[in-house]
């Protein structure tokens, strides 16, 4: 997924491209997984912030990842240091 940081007001095309970015990373669940996570952050974020003019819009893009196909696990838990 992009290291990009998330735009100041989240639309729905940022969010289709993010979900073009983890179809993109195809064969590399956990990258998948990872690239879906931060999606998920930062839709919420901007949902909560008050950055994002379609809400429900931008929350439904994002959850249509949930049809992708790859396995959604961590080698470590994304809260344990390395």
């Amino acid at each position: 997924m992009s290291t990009e940081a998330a735009p100041e007001n989240i639309t729905v095309g940022w969010v289709f491209e993010r979900i073009a970015e983890i179809e993109a990373e195809q064969g590399d669940d956990e990258a998948q997984h990872a690239a879906e996570d931060s999606l998920y952050r930062a839709v919420l974020e901007a949902i909560a912030e008050g950055r994002c003019g379609t809400p429900a819009a931008c929350a439904s893009a994002a959850l249509t990842t949930q049809q992708m196909n790859f396995s959604r696990w961590y080698a470590y838990p994304p809260t344990c240091p390395r």
